[in-house]
């Protein structure tokens, strides 16, 4: 029983730093270079458009239209 707090100390630490990790890849934007490329969202959209793109074969978050092809 003493370690029943401990557990819970543990879970909402573990779930605060997943949540800030997810934070954080939402705010930092994907590489991108002055050679012509488009920024392509932030680092959260294209990781997630790497595995749906893995899935599926398509894009879950399509590019801008402004995009070059």
């Amino acid at each position: 029983m003493r370690f029943r707090p401990l557990k819970s100390k543990v879970l909402v630490l573990m779930a605060v730093i997943l949540v800030s990790g997810i934070v954080t890849l939402g705010l930092i934007p994907n590489t991108s270079c002055a050679c012509g490329h488009y920024e392509d969202g932030t680092l959260l959209t294209h990781q997630i458009n790497i595995v749906w793109k893995s899935l599926t074969g398509k894009r879950f978050f399509p590019p801008p239209p402004d995009a070059p092809k």
